[in-house]
């Protein structure tokens, strides 16, 4: 997010110019029903990049319903139009897939 907020205002510059960027972002979402859950689950990609779960946490989105839409927010308020979510290994697949649809409804 802040390098998105640090490039705001080149991007703005080319949004006046009629050069219109798109913001997008590919955010890992570990999101499970509570946050201690989602960092049980984050700690597979722990094991994949030798990242702390801490560090994890400043590139992915780690937590519950209500830490991902204040993360996401964080994002939109940077000038993030799309998103391209990664689901990488949760307990449940496809109770993760429900969360975010419920999620993504929310905006």
């Amino acid at each position: 997010m802040e390098e998105i907020s640090r490039g705001r205002p080149e991007l703005s510059r080319l949004i006046k110019t009629g050069d219109r960027p798109i913001v997008v972002a590919h955010i890992y979402l570990i999101m499970e029903d509570s946050t201690i859950e989602a960092e049980r689950s984050a700690v597979f990609l722990s094991e994949q990049t030798g990242d702390t779960l801490n560090k994890i946490k400043e590139w992915a989105i780690v937590g519950d319903a209500e830490t991902a839409k204040e993360r996401i927010s964080n994002y939109i308020d940077a000038g993030v139009h799309y998103f391209v979510f990664s689901i990488p290994y949760t307990k449940s697949y496809e109770a993760s897939l429900d969360r975010v649809a419920r999620l993504v409804g929310q905006f």
